[in-house]
């Protein structure tokens, strides 16, 4: 007898959960289209795995860490995304390596209100091309074959950028491509203003090229952790206090013990004679008796049953 074989589950599938496990059909989890490479967890500040706010007080900085990383050997670039309550757009802040995969950033709160931050990390691909042409131009190897190879990274960048920064990119690529066998020779004028970079050693290791690629980094394979959120509340709330007066205590004469001090109270004597005006609850003199405390039900019995006797 032949047996029947189920048909594969597909991601996007529905699918009946088992009996005992609710009475719908939930969906099966969601499968990336792309392959996500870094990973991010241990996100710092967050409340109860992030369902509840943070507490900040205004005019605070917010210092965000988490751990960013991904398989292999590549550079990883993590930013931080924060927004307010009420504001559309996003502002990004670039996060600063700990050292061991660590992250840290930071952003104000300067109203009261509640903020929302993300972090962000992806593989950067024209870092780790720079990194590894240090490594072979230290070796001395020949690095033409890695100079081609940027001048593509150049051109993918130069497709995502704006027009100022496309023409750069474009110019840089070409650059690279004209002059793939010798690091020493020298670049257009207008690479040369806009980087500062002489010849094309220069050029591939200048902080602006790394700025223009930076603000069109490649948005493949980047991950975004959950959204979480911050509450700022006035300065005051950072601490909190319980006071009690004793009206038979206080006195509007500064030269006696007990004084009140408090500007409300002890500019008006009145306001201390009132306190202490007949009629008014005061606290007792002595404390709770004993046999007052807890009520009637939780008294101590007078007079405990012999052992023994029911």
């Amino acid at each position: 007898m032949a047996k029947s074989q189920a048909a594969p589950r597909h991601a996007d599938a529905v699918h009946p959960e088992p009996k005992g496990r609710g009475n719908g059909r939930s969906a099966a989890p969601r499968v990336p289209e792309v392959r996500e490479r870094p990973v991010i967890s241990g996100v710092r500040p967050q409340v109860d795995g992030g369902r509840r706010p943070a507490k900040a007080a205004v005019g605070d900085v917010v210092v965000v860490e988490a751990d960013a990383f991904a398989d292999g050997h590549d550079v990883v670039v993590s930013t931080l995304r924060h927004q307010r309550d009420g504001v559309t757009e996003w502002s990004s802040v670039p996060m600063a390596s700990l050292g061991n995969d660590r992250w840290r950033g930071q952003f104000d709160v300067p109203a009261m209100g509640g903020y929302r931050f993300v972090v962000d990390a992806r593989v950067d691909r024209f870092l780790t091309w720079r990194r590894d042409l240090r490594a072979r131009i230290d070796a001395d190897q020949n690095v033409a074959l890695e100079l081609l190879v940027g001048a593509g990274l150049l051109e993918a960048g130069a497709a995502r950028a704006a027009p100022v920064a496309q023409l750069v990119l474009s110019m840089s690529a070409a650059d690279l491509r004209s002059g793939a066998e010798d690091l020493t020779s020298r670049v257009s004028a207008d690479v040369a203003e806009a980087t500062g970079a002489a010849d094309l050693g220069a050029l591939v290791f200048s902080e602006p090229l790394v700025r223009l690629m930076d603000q069109c980094g490649d948005p493949e394979g980047c991950t975004s952790s959950e959204v979480f959120t911050v509450v700022a509340d006035r300065e005051r709330a950072r601490f909190s206090a319980w006071y009690e007066m004793f009206p038979r205590s206080a006195s509007p004469d500064p030269a006696r013990h007990g004084t009140v001090i408090h500007p409300d109270i002890s500019a008006d004597p009145r306001r201390c004679a009132s306190a202490r005006a007949p009629g008014r609850q005061q606290p007792p003199a002595g404390g709770r008796r004993r046999a007052d405390r807890g009520g009637g039900a939780h008294r101590m019995p007078t007079r405990l049953p012999r052992a023994g006797r029911p």
